[in-house]
Protein backbone atom coordinates (compact mmCIF):
# COMPACT_ATOMS: atom_id res chain seq x y z
CA UNK A 1 0.00 0.00 0.00
CA UNK A 2 1.50 3.64 -1.08
CA UNK A 3 2.00 6.03 1.02
CA UNK A 4 -0.75 8.22 -0.93
CA UNK A 5 -3.17 5.30 -0.82
CA UNK A 6 -2.65 5.64 3.61
CA UNK A 7 -3.20 8.97 3.44
CA UNK A 8 -6.33 8.94 1.39
CA UNK A 9 -7.38 5.83 3.77
CA UNK A 10 -6.82 7.51 6.99
CA UNK A 11 -9.83 9.85 8.80
CA UNK A 12 -9.20 13.52 9.17
CA UNK A 13 -11.56 16.48 10.00
CA UNK A 14 -13.27 17.90 7.52
CA UNK A 15 -15.20 21.46 7.26
CA UNK A 16 -17.60 20.15 7.93
CA UNK A 17 -16.89 19.55 11.64
CA UNK A 18 -15.75 22.22 11.87
CA UNK A 19 -18.92 24.27 10.74
CA UNK A 20 -20.56 22.10 13.23
CA UNK A 21 -18.32 22.82 16.35
CA UNK A 22 -18.84 26.20 15.62
CA UNK A 23 -23.05 26.32 15.35
CA UNK A 24 -22.70 24.17 18.41
CA UNK A 25 -20.36 27.17 20.36
CA UNK A 26 -22.29 30.08 18.90
CA UNK A 27 -25.48 28.44 19.87
CA UNK A 28 -24.70 27.94 23.24
CA UNK A 29 -22.88 31.02 23.62
CA UNK A 30 -26.18 32.96 22.53
CA UNK A 31 -28.60 30.84 24.40
CA UNK A 32 -26.12 32.17 27.97
CA UNK A 33 -25.81 35.64 26.58
CA UNK A 34 -29.68 36.20 26.29
CA UNK A 35 -30.80 33.66 29.11
CA UNK A 36 -33.25 35.23 31.70
CA UNK A 37 -33.08 34.11 35.45
CA UNK A 38 -35.43 30.47 35.68
CA UNK A 39 -34.77 28.43 38.85
CA UNK A 40 -34.65 24.53 37.83
CA UNK A 41 -34.13 23.74 41.47
CA UNK A 42 -36.46 24.05 44.94
CA UNK A 43 -35.27 26.81 47.33
CA UNK A 44 -36.34 28.13 50.17
CA UNK A 45 -38.15 31.23 49.94
CA UNK A 46 -39.59 31.93 53.05
CA UNK A 47 -40.03 30.52 56.40
CA UNK A 48 -42.11 31.47 59.87
CA UNK A 49 -40.49 32.57 61.70
CA UNK A 50 -38.41 34.15 60.03
CA UNK A 51 -34.06 33.64 60.38
CA UNK A 52 -32.91 35.44 63.22
CA UNK A 53 -36.10 36.80 64.39
CA UNK A 54 -36.69 37.56 68.09
CA UNK A 55 -40.30 36.81 68.87
CA UNK A 56 -42.09 38.06 72.27
CA UNK A 57 -43.84 34.98 72.55
CA UNK A 58 -43.68 30.60 71.49
CA UNK A 59 -44.78 30.37 68.04
CA UNK A 60 -47.33 27.13 67.63
CA UNK A 61 -45.23 26.19 64.71
CA UNK A 62 -42.17 26.82 62.36
CA UNK A 63 -43.12 26.77 58.75
CA UNK A 64 -41.36 26.44 55.57
CA UNK A 65 -42.35 27.59 52.34
CA UNK A 66 -40.72 26.24 48.75
CA UNK A 67 -40.53 27.75 45.21
CA UNK A 68 -41.88 24.52 44.42
CA UNK A 69 -42.98 21.72 45.85
CA UNK A 70 -40.64 18.67 47.67
CA UNK A 71 -40.57 15.41 49.05
CA UNK A 72 -40.59 14.80 52.70
CA UNK A 73 -38.39 12.19 54.78
CA UNK A 74 -39.19 11.16 57.93
CA UNK A 75 -37.05 13.75 60.06
CA UNK A 76 -36.89 16.80 57.12
CA UNK A 77 -37.64 19.25 59.69
CA UNK A 78 -36.52 19.76 63.06
CA UNK A 79 -36.06 21.96 66.03
CA UNK A 80 -33.49 22.45 69.40
CA UNK A 81 -34.15 24.28 71.78
CA UNK A 82 -31.75 26.49 73.65
CA UNK A 83 -30.71 23.68 75.80
CA UNK A 84 -30.50 21.57 72.97
CA UNK A 85 -33.27 19.46 73.27
CA UNK A 86 -36.27 18.53 70.38
CA UNK A 87 -38.64 21.24 70.63
CA UNK A 88 -40.73 19.83 67.96
CA UNK A 89 -43.37 17.38 68.36
CA UNK A 90 -42.20 15.52 65.22
CA UNK A 91 -45.62 15.59 63.33
CA UNK A 92 -45.01 16.76 59.65
CA UNK A 93 -47.52 18.84 57.91
CA UNK A 94 -47.16 19.55 53.99
CA UNK A 95 -49.61 21.31 52.15
CA UNK A 96 -51.91 19.80 49.11
CA UNK A 97 -48.70 21.05 46.68
CA UNK A 98 -45.84 20.11 48.49
CA UNK A 99 -44.61 23.49 48.96
CA UNK A 100 -45.11 24.18 52.68
CA UNK A 101 -44.04 21.96 55.24
CA UNK A 102 -44.49 22.66 59.25
CA UNK A 103 -44.07 21.07 62.29
CA UNK A 104 -45.79 21.65 65.21
CA UNK A 105 -43.57 23.27 68.64
CA UNK A 106 -43.98 21.34 71.86
CA UNK A 107 -44.43 24.06 74.73
CA UNK A 108 -41.59 26.25 73.40
CA UNK A 109 -41.60 28.31 76.01
CA UNK A 110 -37.78 28.57 77.20
CA UNK A 111 -36.41 32.19 75.79
CA UNK A 112 -32.85 31.80 73.79
CA UNK A 113 -32.31 30.69 70.50
CA UNK A 114 -33.92 27.64 68.71
CA UNK A 115 -32.18 25.97 65.93
CA UNK A 116 -34.25 24.80 62.93
CA UNK A 117 -32.78 22.54 60.45
CA UNK A 118 -34.29 20.89 57.31
CA UNK A 119 -33.73 18.33 54.40
CA UNK A 120 -36.09 17.65 51.49
CA UNK A 121 -35.88 16.45 48.09
CA UNK A 122 -36.15 18.10 45.20
CA UNK A 123 -38.48 17.47 42.24
CA UNK A 124 -35.52 17.02 39.95
CA UNK A 125 -34.68 13.92 42.96
CA UNK A 126 -31.82 15.88 44.82
CA UNK A 127 -32.07 15.98 48.03
CA UNK A 128 -31.25 19.80 49.73
CA UNK A 129 -30.93 20.92 52.61
CA UNK A 130 -30.34 24.13 55.25
CA UNK A 131 -30.47 25.43 58.84
CA UNK A 132 -31.30 28.53 60.64
CA UNK A 133 -32.03 30.16 63.91
CA UNK A 134 -34.44 32.19 65.78
CA UNK A 135 -34.75 33.63 69.35
CA UNK A 136 -37.73 33.60 71.75
CA UNK A 137 -37.43 36.71 74.22
CA UNK A 138 -33.73 37.03 73.82
CA UNK A 139 -30.89 35.40 71.93
CA UNK A 140 -28.46 33.05 73.24
CA UNK A 141 -25.63 30.80 72.23
CA UNK A 142 -27.33 28.46 68.95
CA UNK A 143 -27.95 24.77 70.10
CA UNK A 144 -26.05 22.25 67.64
CA UNK A 145 -27.23 19.54 66.34
CA UNK A 146 -26.59 16.05 67.79
CA UNK A 147 -24.99 14.35 64.45
CA UNK A 148 -23.82 16.05 60.81
CA UNK A 149 -26.16 14.20 58.33
CA UNK A 150 -24.01 14.61 55.32
CA UNK A 151 -24.09 11.10 54.55
CA UNK A 152 -21.33 9.35 53.18
CA UNK A 153 -18.82 9.34 50.34
CA UNK A 154 -19.80 5.45 49.40
CA UNK A 155 -23.76 6.45 49.18
CA UNK A 156 -22.55 8.80 46.67
CA UNK A 157 -20.29 7.28 44.66
CA UNK A 158 -22.71 3.92 44.50
CA UNK A 159 -25.80 6.28 43.66
CA UNK A 160 -23.82 8.03 41.11
CA UNK A 161 -22.74 4.60 39.58
CA UNK A 162 -26.39 3.52 39.24
CA UNK A 163 -26.73 6.54 37.28
CA UNK A 164 -23.87 5.78 34.93
CA UNK A 165 -25.23 1.83 34.52
CA UNK A 166 -28.55 3.22 33.03
CA UNK A 167 -27.35 5.24 31.22
CA UNK A 168 -25.15 3.00 30.01
CA UNK A 169 -27.85 -0.03 30.00
CA UNK A 170 -30.39 2.63 27.56
CA UNK A 171 -27.27 2.77 25.32
CA UNK A 172 -26.92 -0.29 24.31
CA UNK A 173 -30.56 -1.61 24.84
CA UNK A 174 -32.17 1.37 22.65
CA UNK A 175 -29.56 2.35 20.44
CA UNK A 176 -27.95 -1.41 19.82
CA UNK A 177 -31.94 -1.72 18.71
CA UNK A 178 -32.40 0.97 16.81
CA UNK A 179 -29.09 -0.23 14.76
CA UNK A 180 -30.21 -3.72 14.15
CA UNK A 181 -33.51 -2.38 12.96
CA UNK A 182 -32.83 0.47 10.94
CA UNK A 183 -29.13 0.29 9.92
CA UNK A 184 -28.78 -3.85 9.83
CA UNK A 185 -32.01 -6.35 9.95
CA UNK A 186 -30.08 -8.75 9.27
CA UNK A 187 -27.58 -8.71 12.46
CA UNK A 188 -30.43 -9.74 14.33
CA UNK A 189 -29.32 -13.21 13.78
CA UNK A 190 -25.54 -12.53 14.92
CA UNK A 191 -25.08 -14.17 18.58
CA UNK A 192 -22.76 -11.02 19.55
CA UNK A 193 -25.30 -8.71 18.74
CA UNK A 194 -28.06 -10.66 20.76
CA UNK A 195 -25.63 -11.13 23.61
CA UNK A 196 -25.22 -7.17 23.50
CA UNK A 197 -28.84 -6.36 24.21
CA UNK A 198 -28.74 -8.78 26.63
CA UNK A 199 -25.97 -7.52 28.28
CA UNK A 200 -27.75 -3.67 27.99
CA UNK A 201 -30.96 -5.66 29.93
CA UNK A 202 -29.48 -7.12 32.81
CA UNK A 203 -26.87 -3.51 33.58
CA UNK A 204 -30.21 -1.63 33.30
CA UNK A 205 -32.00 -3.62 35.89
CA UNK A 206 -29.16 -3.77 37.90
CA UNK A 207 -28.94 -0.33 37.86
CA UNK A 208 -32.46 0.78 39.17
CA UNK A 209 -32.35 -1.92 41.92
CA UNK A 210 -29.44 -0.29 43.04
CA UNK A 211 -30.96 3.20 42.66
CA UNK A 212 -33.65 2.47 44.55
CA UNK A 213 -31.42 0.92 47.22
CA UNK A 214 -29.36 4.18 47.44
CA UNK A 215 -31.44 7.07 46.95
CA UNK A 216 -33.42 6.69 50.44
CA UNK A 217 -29.92 6.77 52.67
CA UNK A 218 -28.59 9.82 49.89
CA UNK A 219 -31.87 11.85 50.75
CA UNK A 220 -31.15 11.26 54.18
CA UNK A 221 -27.91 11.77 54.20
CA UNK A 222 -27.13 8.50 55.76
CA UNK A 223 -24.28 6.21 55.34
CA UNK A 224 -23.73 2.94 53.47
CA UNK A 225 -24.88 0.67 56.43
CA UNK A 226 -28.06 2.18 55.63
CA UNK A 227 -28.42 1.32 52.50
CA UNK A 228 -31.92 -1.44 51.52
CA UNK A 229 -34.01 -0.10 54.80
CA UNK A 230 -37.28 -0.93 54.33
CA UNK A 231 -38.57 2.25 55.34
CA UNK A 232 -36.41 4.61 53.33
CA UNK A 233 -37.06 2.21 50.50
CA UNK A 234 -41.10 3.31 51.01
CA UNK A 235 -40.15 6.70 51.41
CA UNK A 236 -38.12 6.58 47.83
CA UNK A 237 -41.19 4.86 46.05
CA UNK A 238 -43.28 8.09 46.98
CA UNK A 239 -41.18 10.19 45.42
CA UNK A 240 -40.72 11.00 41.49
CA UNK A 241 -37.53 9.18 41.40
CA UNK A 242 -39.31 6.04 42.82
CA UNK A 243 -42.16 5.72 40.92
CA UNK A 244 -39.80 6.19 37.65
CA UNK A 245 -37.56 3.40 38.46
CA UNK A 246 -40.36 1.12 39.30
CA UNK A 247 -42.16 2.03 35.88
CA UNK A 248 -38.43 1.26 34.41
CA UNK A 249 -38.52 -2.18 36.15
CA UNK A 250 -41.76 -3.03 34.43
CA UNK A 251 -40.67 -1.89 31.12
CA UNK A 252 -37.74 -4.27 31.50
CA UNK A 253 -39.93 -7.00 32.34
CA UNK A 254 -42.13 -5.97 28.44
CA UNK A 255 -38.22 -5.59 26.78
CA UNK A 256 -37.30 -8.95 27.67
CA UNK A 257 -40.73 -9.92 26.81
CA UNK A 258 -40.65 -8.14 23.15
CA UNK A 259 -36.99 -9.32 22.82
CA UNK A 260 -38.35 -12.85 22.65
CA UNK A 261 -40.91 -12.35 20.52
CA UNK A 262 -38.89 -10.27 17.86
CA UNK A 263 -36.33 -13.52 17.38
CA UNK A 264 -39.91 -15.77 16.52
CA UNK A 265 -42.03 -13.17 14.62
CA UNK A 266 -40.76 -9.75 12.91
CA UNK A 267 -43.64 -8.26 12.66
CA UNK A 268 -44.76 -4.33 11.87
CA UNK A 269 -46.84 -4.57 15.75
CA UNK A 270 -44.09 -6.11 17.50
CA UNK A 271 -41.91 -2.55 15.98
CA UNK A 272 -44.95 -0.18 17.03
CA UNK A 273 -44.80 -2.28 20.43
CA UNK A 274 -41.21 -1.59 20.81
CA UNK A 275 -41.18 2.33 19.74
CA UNK A 276 -43.72 2.83 22.47
CA UNK A 277 -41.94 0.97 25.18
CA UNK A 278 -38.47 3.16 24.25
CA UNK A 279 -40.42 6.48 24.29
CA UNK A 280 -41.40 5.77 28.16
CA UNK A 281 -38.32 4.40 29.47
CA UNK A 282 -36.67 7.64 27.87
CA UNK A 283 -39.56 9.42 29.91
CA UNK A 284 -38.57 7.33 33.16
CA UNK A 285 -35.09 8.84 32.65
CA UNK A 286 -35.72 12.57 32.11
CA UNK A 287 -38.63 12.16 35.16
CA UNK A 288 -35.17 11.50 37.40
CA UNK A 289 -33.55 14.64 36.22
CA UNK A 290 -33.46 18.50 35.66
CA UNK A 291 -35.86 18.50 33.54
CA UNK A 292 -38.44 17.57 35.64
CA UNK A 293 -37.84 20.80 37.69
CA UNK A 294 -38.53 24.42 37.84
CA UNK A 295 -40.30 26.49 34.96
CA UNK A 296 -40.72 25.64 31.62
CA UNK A 297 -41.80 21.77 32.59
CA UNK A 298 -43.70 21.38 29.62
CA UNK A 299 -40.49 22.24 26.89
CA UNK A 300 -37.99 20.61 29.24
CA UNK A 301 -39.32 17.46 29.39
CA UNK A 302 -39.95 16.61 26.12
CA UNK A 303 -36.30 17.99 24.85
CA UNK A 304 -34.60 15.75 27.61
CA UNK A 305 -36.22 12.44 25.83
CA UNK A 306 -35.48 13.81 22.66
CA UNK A 307 -31.51 14.47 23.90
CA UNK A 308 -31.15 10.99 25.71
CA UNK A 309 -32.93 8.99 22.36
CA UNK A 310 -30.18 10.69 20.23
CA UNK A 311 -27.34 10.21 22.27
CA UNK A 312 -28.66 6.36 22.82
CA UNK A 313 -28.60 6.37 19.03
CA UNK A 314 -25.18 7.68 18.23
CA UNK A 315 -23.36 5.94 21.23
CA UNK A 316 -25.24 2.54 20.86
CA UNK A 317 -24.66 2.46 17.59
CA UNK A 318 -20.94 3.34 17.81
CA UNK A 319 -20.79 0.18 19.98
CA UNK A 320 -22.57 -2.34 18.08
CA UNK A 321 -20.68 -1.29 15.33
CA UNK A 322 -17.37 -1.98 16.95
CA UNK A 323 -17.94 -4.75 19.19
CA UNK A 324 -20.14 -6.75 16.25
CA UNK A 325 -20.30 -5.83 12.78
CA UNK A 326 -16.91 -4.38 12.61
CA UNK A 327 -15.39 -7.01 14.49
CA UNK A 328 -16.54 -10.02 12.26
CA UNK A 329 -13.30 -9.76 9.52
CA UNK A 330 -13.80 -10.37 5.92
CA UNK A 331 -17.68 -11.19 6.80
CA UNK A 332 -18.23 -8.27 7.77
CA UNK A 333 -17.48 -6.47 4.20
CA UNK A 334 -20.78 -7.03 2.32
CA UNK A 335 -22.89 -5.90 5.86
CA UNK A 336 -20.80 -3.14 6.63
CA UNK A 337 -21.48 -1.95 2.60
CA UNK A 338 -25.30 -1.85 3.75
CA UNK A 339 -25.26 -0.75 7.64
CA UNK A 340 -22.40 1.82 7.80
CA UNK A 341 -23.62 4.51 5.22
CA UNK A 342 -27.22 4.66 6.74
CA UNK A 343 -25.95 5.06 9.94
CA UNK A 344 -23.56 7.52 9.11
CA UNK A 345 -26.81 9.60 7.96
CA UNK A 346 -28.77 8.38 11.09
CA UNK A 347 -25.08 9.58 13.47
CA UNK A 348 -25.84 12.67 11.71
CA UNK A 349 -29.23 13.28 12.27
CA UNK A 350 -29.01 12.20 15.73
CA UNK A 351 -26.01 15.00 16.39
CA UNK A 352 -28.02 17.53 15.40
CA UNK A 353 -30.87 16.53 17.98
CA UNK A 354 -28.10 16.36 20.51
CA UNK A 355 -26.94 20.30 19.35
CA UNK A 356 -30.44 21.42 19.44
CA UNK A 357 -31.09 19.98 22.65
CA UNK A 358 -27.85 20.88 24.30
CA UNK A 359 -28.39 24.16 23.34
CA UNK A 360 -31.81 24.77 25.09
CA UNK A 361 -30.46 22.64 28.08
CA UNK A 362 -27.25 24.44 28.59
CA UNK A 363 -29.60 27.99 28.38
CA UNK A 364 -32.30 26.43 31.55
CA UNK A 365 -30.03 24.83 33.47
CA UNK A 366 -26.43 27.54 33.48
CA UNK A 367 -28.38 31.03 32.51
CA UNK A 368 -25.13 33.20 32.03
CA UNK A 369 -21.29 33.10 31.28
CA UNK A 370 -20.09 33.85 35.06
CA UNK A 371 -22.77 31.01 36.05
CA UNK A 372 -20.70 28.51 33.44
CA UNK A 373 -16.84 29.46 34.64
CA UNK A 374 -18.35 29.68 38.56
CA UNK A 375 -20.36 26.64 38.92
CA UNK A 376 -19.40 22.63 39.37
CA UNK A 377 -22.83 22.55 37.03
CA UNK A 378 -20.83 24.87 34.45
CA UNK A 379 -17.26 23.27 34.59
CA UNK A 380 -18.76 19.79 34.32
CA UNK A 381 -20.37 20.96 31.47
CA UNK A 382 -17.33 22.88 29.25
CA UNK A 383 -15.63 19.28 29.66
CA UNK A 384 -18.85 18.03 28.19
CA UNK A 385 -18.61 20.21 25.14
CA UNK A 386 -15.25 19.40 24.80
CA UNK A 387 -15.20 15.79 24.48
CA UNK A 388 -18.66 16.34 22.54
CA UNK A 389 -16.16 18.21 19.68
CA UNK A 390 -13.62 15.48 19.79
CA UNK A 391 -16.49 12.68 19.08
CA UNK A 392 -17.67 15.61 16.47
CA UNK A 393 -14.16 15.44 14.73
CA UNK A 394 -13.75 11.84 14.77
CA UNK A 395 -16.91 10.95 13.84
CA UNK A 396 -17.32 13.70 10.33
CA UNK A 397 -13.43 11.50 9.65
CA UNK A 398 -15.54 8.34 9.63
CA UNK A 399 -18.59 10.25 7.65
CA UNK A 400 -15.48 11.50 4.82
CA UNK A 401 -14.12 7.49 5.25
CA UNK A 402 -17.81 5.85 4.56
CA UNK A 403 -18.34 8.82 1.72
CA UNK A 404 -15.19 7.52 0.21
CA UNK A 405 -15.44 3.96 0.35
CA UNK A 406 -19.22 3.25 0.10
CA UNK A 407 -20.25 6.18 -2.64
CA UNK A 408 -23.87 6.03 -3.76
CA UNK A 409 -22.24 7.19 -6.97
CA UNK A 410 -21.63 4.82 -9.58
CA UNK A 411 -18.39 6.74 -10.92
CA UNK A 412 -16.64 5.42 -8.26
CA UNK A 413 -13.39 3.46 -9.31
CA UNK A 414 -13.77 -0.30 -9.16
CA UNK A 415 -17.42 -0.26 -8.34
CA UNK A 416 -18.70 -3.52 -6.51
CA UNK A 417 -22.68 -4.16 -6.26
CA UNK A 418 -23.79 -5.39 -2.90
CA UNK A 419 -26.66 -6.60 -2.20
CA UNK A 420 -27.91 -6.83 1.42
CA UNK A 421 -30.96 -9.10 2.05
CA UNK A 422 -33.96 -7.78 4.76
CA UNK A 423 -34.00 -9.89 7.65
CA UNK A 424 -37.66 -9.45 7.28
CA UNK A 425 -38.18 -10.79 3.67
CA UNK A 426 -34.61 -13.05 2.64
CA UNK A 427 -36.33 -13.15 -0.77
CA UNK A 428 -36.86 -9.32 -1.53
CA UNK A 429 -33.31 -7.65 -1.68
CA UNK A 430 -32.46 -4.32 -0.28
CA UNK A 431 -31.35 -1.99 -2.70
CA UNK A 432 -27.73 -2.02 -3.81
CA UNK A 433 -24.94 -0.11 -2.61
CA UNK A 434 -22.46 0.77 -5.38
CA UNK A 435 -18.93 0.71 -3.46
CA UNK A 436 -15.16 0.62 -4.07
CA UNK A 437 -13.12 -2.52 -2.60
CA UNK A 438 -12.58 -2.03 0.58
CA UNK A 439 -8.91 -3.19 1.83
CA UNK A 440 -8.47 -4.74 4.97
CA UNK A 441 -6.38 -1.64 6.34
CA UNK A 442 -8.90 0.38 5.24
CA UNK A 443 -11.80 -1.10 7.04
CA UNK A 444 -9.07 -1.50 10.50
CA UNK A 445 -8.99 2.62 10.16
CA UNK A 446 -12.50 2.67 10.13
CA UNK A 447 -13.04 0.16 13.27
CA UNK A 448 -10.30 2.53 15.24
CA UNK A 449 -11.73 5.62 14.51
CA UNK A 450 -15.64 4.02 15.39
CA UNK A 451 -13.62 2.79 18.44
CA UNK A 452 -12.03 6.06 19.29
CA UNK A 453 -15.40 7.40 19.30
CA UNK A 454 -16.93 4.96 21.18
CA UNK A 455 -14.90 5.36 24.32
CA UNK A 456 -14.87 9.34 23.97
CA UNK A 457 -18.96 9.03 24.36
CA UNK A 458 -18.14 6.90 27.51
CA UNK A 459 -16.49 9.32 29.04
CA UNK A 460 -19.43 11.92 27.77
CA UNK A 461 -21.84 9.96 29.55
CA UNK A 462 -19.93 9.47 32.86
CA UNK A 463 -19.61 13.17 32.25
CA UNK A 464 -23.58 13.10 31.79
CA UNK A 465 -23.97 11.26 35.04
CA UNK A 466 -22.20 13.90 37.20
CA UNK A 467 -24.31 16.87 35.72
CA UNK A 468 -27.52 14.89 36.83
CA UNK A 469 -26.24 14.43 39.96
CA UNK A 470 -24.92 18.41 40.43
CA UNK A 471 -26.86 21.11 41.18
CA UNK A 472 -27.84 23.64 38.28
CA UNK A 473 -25.54 26.18 37.14
CA UNK A 474 -28.76 28.89 37.91
CA UNK A 475 -29.92 27.34 41.20
CA UNK A 476 -25.67 26.73 42.58
CA UNK A 477 -24.46 30.17 41.22
CA UNK A 478 -23.96 32.80 43.65
CA UNK A 479 -23.00 36.32 42.18
CA UNK A 480 -20.68 38.87 44.29
CA UNK A 481 -21.26 43.10 43.42
CA UNK A 482 -19.13 45.60 43.06
CA UNK A 483 -20.39 49.15 42.63
CA UNK A 484 -19.10 52.95 42.86
CA UNK A 485 -22.22 54.97 44.28
CA UNK A 486 -21.65 58.81 44.40
CA UNK A 487 -22.88 60.39 47.63
CA UNK A 488 -22.58 64.04 47.38
CA UNK A 489 -18.95 65.01 47.74
CA UNK A 490 -17.94 61.44 48.61
CA UNK A 491 -17.69 58.22 46.73
CA UNK A 492 -18.64 54.84 48.02
CA UNK A 493 -17.42 51.44 46.82
CA UNK A 494 -19.51 48.30 47.24
CA UNK A 495 -18.93 44.88 47.40
CA UNK A 496 -20.96 42.24 48.80
CA UNK A 497 -19.57 38.68 48.40
CA UNK A 498 -21.36 35.41 49.08
CA UNK A 499 -21.37 33.98 52.10
CA UNK A 500 -24.02 31.17 52.61
CA UNK A 501 -27.51 30.75 51.87
CA UNK A 502 -29.27 34.12 51.61
CA UNK A 503 -26.17 35.45 53.24
CA UNK A 504 -23.72 38.11 51.85
CA UNK A 505 -20.34 40.01 53.34
CA UNK A 506 -21.17 43.73 53.15
CA UNK A 507 -18.30 46.54 52.44
CA UNK A 508 -18.07 50.03 51.57
CA UNK A 509 -15.45 51.76 51.62
CA UNK A 510 -15.84 56.20 51.02
CA UNK A 511 -13.62 58.15 49.49
CA UNK A 512 -13.29 61.88 49.77
CA UNK A 513 -13.22 64.75 46.10
CA UNK A 514 -9.72 64.18 47.00
CA UNK A 515 -9.65 60.61 46.46
CA UNK A 516 -8.15 59.73 49.77
CA UNK A 517 -10.33 57.36 52.37
CA UNK A 518 -12.59 59.46 54.46
CA UNK A 519 -15.01 58.54 57.05
CA UNK A 520 -18.57 60.11 57.04
CA UNK A 521 -20.62 61.54 60.36
CA UNK A 522 -22.48 58.81 60.20
CA UNK A 523 -23.22 55.72 57.70
CA UNK A 524 -26.96 53.77 57.33
CA UNK A 525 -27.94 50.84 55.39
CA UNK A 526 -31.44 49.44 55.13
CA UNK A 527 -32.78 46.25 52.58
CA UNK A 528 -35.71 46.16 50.57
CA UNK A 529 -37.64 43.55 48.23
CA UNK A 530 -40.29 45.59 46.09
CA UNK A 531 -41.30 42.10 44.49
CA UNK A 532 -42.58 40.98 47.98
CA UNK A 533 -43.04 43.76 49.50
CA UNK A 534 -40.73 43.32 52.19
CA UNK A 535 -38.41 46.07 54.22
CA UNK A 536 -36.80 47.88 54.84
CA UNK A 537 -34.82 45.94 56.97
CA UNK A 538 -31.82 47.69 58.65
CA UNK A 539 -28.34 46.19 58.14
CA UNK A 540 -25.93 46.44 60.88
CA UNK A 541 -22.43 48.17 59.90
CA UNK A 542 -19.48 48.28 61.78
CA UNK A 543 -16.45 51.03 61.17
CA UNK A 544 -13.17 49.87 60.93
CA UNK A 545 -11.53 53.27 60.19
CA UNK A 546 -9.90 54.33 57.05
CA UNK A 547 -13.15 54.73 55.29
CA UNK A 548 -14.36 50.91 55.93
CA UNK A 549 -17.47 50.42 56.97
CA UNK A 550 -18.65 46.25 57.10
CA UNK A 551 -21.50 44.32 57.96
CA UNK A 552 -23.73 40.98 57.02
CA UNK A 553 -26.75 40.86 54.34
CA UNK A 554 -28.95 38.40 56.14
CA UNK A 555 -32.57 37.75 54.67
CA UNK A 556 -35.21 35.12 54.92
CA UNK A 557 -35.78 35.08 51.25
CA UNK A 558 -34.12 34.98 48.01
CA UNK A 559 -34.32 37.59 44.98
CA UNK A 560 -32.87 40.76 44.36
CA UNK A 561 -33.14 42.85 47.01
CA UNK A 562 -32.72 46.92 46.99
CA UNK A 563 -29.75 48.12 49.06
CA UNK A 564 -30.23 51.66 50.28
CA UNK A 565 -26.53 53.48 51.68
CA UNK A 566 -27.23 56.36 53.45
CA UNK A 567 -24.13 59.03 54.46
CA UNK A 568 -24.67 61.90 56.42
CA UNK A 569 -21.54 63.94 55.37
CA UNK A 570 -22.36 67.10 57.68
CA UNK A 571 -25.02 67.86 60.05
CA UNK A 572 -27.45 68.50 57.34
CA UNK A 573 -26.14 66.72 54.49
CA UNK A 574 -27.77 62.84 54.19
CA UNK A 575 -27.46 61.60 50.58
CA UNK A 576 -28.83 58.06 49.39
CA UNK A 577 -28.18 55.93 46.69
CA UNK A 578 -29.13 52.19 45.56
CA UNK A 579 -27.85 48.83 44.77
CA UNK A 580 -28.88 45.88 43.92
CA UNK A 581 -27.74 42.62 45.66
CA UNK A 582 -29.12 39.27 44.35
CA UNK A 583 -29.28 36.64 46.98
CA UNK A 584 -29.24 33.51 46.58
Amino acid sequence: MTCQQIRDAAPRPSRRAARLLAVVTIAVATALAIADPASAHATLSGSNPTPGAVLTKAPAAVTLHFDEGVSTLPESLRVLGPDGSRADAGILHQSGDGSDIAVDLRGATKQGSYFVSWRVVSADSHPISGAFTFAIGTTSPAPAPAASTDGGSGVTIALGLSRWAGYLGLVLLLGGGVFLSVCWPTGWQQRRARLLLTVGWVVGLAAALLGLAMKGPDDAGLGLSEAGRWDLVTEVLGTTYGKAVIARLLLLAGIAIWLGLRARTPRAPLRWAGALVAVALLATFAATGHASAGSGRVLAFPSDMLHLAAMAVWVGGLVMMVTVLLHRGQRADADAAAAVPTFSRLATGSVAVLVVTGTYQSWRQVGSFPALAGTTYGRELMVKLGLVAVALSFGAAARIWVRRHYASSPAASSPVMVYAASAEDPQDPRPPVTRTEVTPAAMRTLRRSVAVEAVIAALILAVTTALVATASARTAYRPSIAETLQLGPDTAQVSAVPAGDRKMDLHVFFFGPKGAPTDPEEVTATLRLPDQDLGPLPVTLQGLGGGHEVGTVAVPVTGDWTLTVSARTTAFNVFSKDVTLPVR
